[in-house]
């Protein structure tokens, strides 16, 4: 291949087997040029939209997934290997082909690790709240945190979504801002869905619509939202399901209820394992009938330290794990197991 200015390029007709979480195919690739070498194990598969459905190689997919920290109890966010496959283990074991990265970039070691157990990612850098949208410094230093990933993770079949932000408040400033990021994402990188986490907004009786303007922008809407927790019931998410303005396909990001692991009692007594397990029952009969859903990752898949945290259920760790720092799992895993079974079977 002739280079020029240090680069170059090649082509090559292939027929290879396409990588999907039921079988994780990887080729061997490699490069070497004037005694320099550079090897990589690389899948091949296709990710698209089509209306309000997700395209796994041309085929409708529910992604069936969680959401993690990158942490480890007792050595906070410095992660091993066994500590990624222990995680990659719990997430198969609930029968998961999806999960959410929050809310920073992980390790490599994950989507390396995702390409061989056949585990979809959604990826994110970490935008959000209250930061300072109108500041163009921080546009540029968000701009470079996502190349940084996309070209870091630019072989890793497992990456299907690229997440620009996490719960951010619609006004000027905050609209400008993702609207550039999502074009800077999309010219980087054309080949993956571009999507954020956003709020439900309500309507003057009071119902749960989508009315962020970003959500012209993504290919996927995320959606966070904790009813039956923070907010009212899971019930009252019908409306929801029943508002069709926005034709897109969504992924409930973030739902889901806390408890105190070996805490038991009533479904209505808050922070029992029992009123968790409730809302996951709830929740997920909801949402399994709005066909615009494609995927759910409930918040979260283990608790994680969160020093604001210090009420004596808590003690300084968010308890919406659906297992605890010990690894002691609660009755809401067992619930979301069983329900990503029957969706496993239904396709």
């Amino acid at each position: 291949v002739p280079l020029k200015r240090g680069r170059g390029s090649a082509e090559f007709e292939m027929n290879p087997q396409l990588w999907a979480p039921e079988h994780p195919r990887l080729y061997k690739l490699e490069i070497s040029s004037q005694g320099d070498r550079i090897n990589d194990l690389v899948g091949f598969r296709e990710i698209m939209v089509e209306g309000e459905d997700i395209l796994l190689n041309g085929e409708p997919v529910f992604l069936r997934g969680v959401c993690l920290h990158e942490e480890a109890d007792g050595r906070g966010r410095t992660l091993m290997m066994r500590d990624v496959v222990r995680r990659l283990n719990w997430a198969r074991e609930l029968n998961c082909n999806f999960l959410r990265l929050a809310h920073y970039p992980h390790t490599q070691m994950m989507s390396r690790k995702a390409d061989y157990t056949g585990m979809m990612l959604w990826e994110e850098i970490p935008v959000y709240w209250k930061i300072t949208f109108d500041k163009a410094a921080v546009l540029k230093n968000a701009k470079h945190q996502m190349r940084q990933l996309v070209e870091r993770d630019w072989n890793r079949a497992s990456v299907i979504c690229w997440s620009i932000a996490n719960e951010t408040t619609p006004g000027k400033a905050r609209n400008k801002f993702l609207n550039a990021l999502a074009d800077h994402t999309r010219k980087l990188d054309s080949t993956r869905l571009v999507t954020a986490a956003c709020m439900l907004s309500y309507t003057k009786r009071d119902e749960p619509i989508i009315d962020d303007p970003l959500s012209r922008k993504l290919d996927v809407i995320g959606i966070n939202e904790y009813h039956g927790w923070y907010e009212k019931a899971p019930e009252d998410l019908q409306p929801f399901g029943e508002d069709h303005k926005v034709r897109k396909p969504v992924i409930i990001t973030e739902t889901g209820a806390g408890a105190a692991a070996g805490t038991h009692g009533t479904r209505d007594q808050r922070w029992t394992e029992e009123f968790q397990a409730d809302i996951y029952h709830r929740q997920l009969a909801q949402l399994d009938n709005f066909e615009r859903v494609k995927g759910i990752t409930p918040w979260i898949l283990f608790d994680f330290r969160s020093p604001l945290r210090v009420n004596r259920w808590q003690r300084g760790y968010n308890r919406k794990g659906l297992i605890d720092n010990r690894g002691r799992k609660k009755l809401a895993f067992r619930v979301l197991k069983q329900f990503y079974a029957s969706r496993r079977r239904r396709g």
